[in-house]
C-alpha cells in the first residue's frame, strides 16, 4: 500500500530530518505528497524544508473524481485543501494517509480512507522493531522541541 503524507506529517518529518523513518516503517510502499501539499511547502518560508519533503516523496495531482471529493470535503469542514486533497486521493487509491490533523482525521475516518496519525507513527516505529522505545522517546522529545507539538499521554504510545 503506498502512502500519502499532508503537510504536517511531511513538516514534521521534514523539520526533524528523519524521513528515513517513514521510508523504514513502509519498505514497500512509495511516498507521495500531493500538488496542494508541495505548494503549502513550498511558499518562501518553507522552501529550505519543501526540498527535503521533494526529495523523498514523489507528487501527484487529484484526478476529476478526486478533486470533486476534494470539494466536496472542503464545503463540509473547515480543513485545508491540501488534508482534503490527501484524504481524496488516499480513499480514491487505496493509500494510507499519514495525517496529525484532528479534522483531517475525522473527515478520513469518514470517507473510509486508511490513516495513520503521528501517535500510531510513533508506535508502529516502535512495534514494527524501526526504533527501540528509547529512540521512540527521543523521536517525540524532538518533535516536541523542533516542530512545537505536544504529545499528550505519552506512556500510552508504549502500552501492549
Amino acid at each position: 500500500m503506498d502512502v500519502i503524507m499532508d503537510t504536517n506529517i511531511a513538516s514534521t518529518f521534514g523539520k526533524i530530518e528523519r524521513f528515513d523513518l517513514l521510508e523504514a516503517l513502509f519498505p514497500d510502499s512509495t511516498l507521495f505528497i500531493s500538488s496542494s501539499v508541495q505548494s503549502e511547502l513550498s511558499a518562501e518560508k518553507w522552501l529550505k524544508l519543501a526540498k527535503k519533503v521533494i526529495k523523498t516523496a514523489k507528487t501527484t495531482g487529484p484526478t476529476k473524481p478526486e478533486a470533486k471529493l476534494t470539494e466536496k470535503l472542503l464545503s463540509k469542514r473547515n480543513m485545508g485543501k491540501a488534508e482534503a486533497e490527501c484524504i481524496a486521493i488516499a480513499k480514491s487509491r487505496g493509500m494510507l494517509l499519514l495525517t496529525n490533523d484532528k479534522i483531517a482525521v475525522k473527515e478520513a475516518r469518514k470517507a473510509g480512507a486508511d490513516l495513520m496519525d503521528l501517535r500510531a507513527i510513533v508506535r508502529h516505529l516502535w512495534k514494527q522493531n524501526v526504533l527501540s522505545k528509547e529512540a521512540a522517546e527521543s523521536l517525540i522529545t524532538e518533535i516536541e522541541e523542533k516542530d512545537n507539538i505536544i504529545f499528550v499521554d505519552k506512556e500510552k504510545i508504549f502500552l501492549d
